[in-house]
């Protein structure tokens, strides 16, 4: 006998997982050095190379990278759209503006879009300019 669906299932991951966390894993795999298999790895290799060409320490572009997570800490979205409205996008952009330089940030555009890409989120941030209200 067949089952009949009342409702379509929801295109979602099978078991809800907060963005956050699994972008966090993501960014320390890459923090790592084992990014040689990331989808991300020339994104990564140019962001770090721009930062290092202007002359900013390792360390720094060590944290430019960790920008991407900035107050996120307590993040519990599931959806892209809630990741979103949490500040992912502003929050990153300000701190990116800090610590990548004026110099880096089309390179850290470039990189956050691959990487949110990576958690299923490649669509939000996209705005380039983020308004700061």
């Amino acid at each position: 006998s067949t089952i009949i669906q009342s409702k379509p299932p929801h295109h979602r991951p099978q078991r809800e997982m907060y963005i956050a966390k699994y972008l966090g894993t993501l960014i320390d795999a890459t923090l790592d050095g084992a990014s040689e298999n990331s989808s991300c790895r020339w994104e990564t290799d140019q962001l770090i190379g721009c930062m290092i060409m202007a002359g900013l320490p390792e360390s720094q572009s060590k944290e430019c990278i960790l920008c991407l997570l900035d107050g996120t800490e307590n993040s519990r979205a599931t959806t892209c759209e809630d990741f979103e409205a949490e500040g992912i996008c502003e929050n990153s952009e300000q701190c990116a503006e800090d610590i990548c330089t004026d110099a880096c940030m089309d390179e850290f555009r470039t990189w956050q879009e691959c990487k949110l890409g990576e958690v299923g989120c490649g669509d939000i941030c996209q705005d380039g300019v983020v308004e700061i209200a």
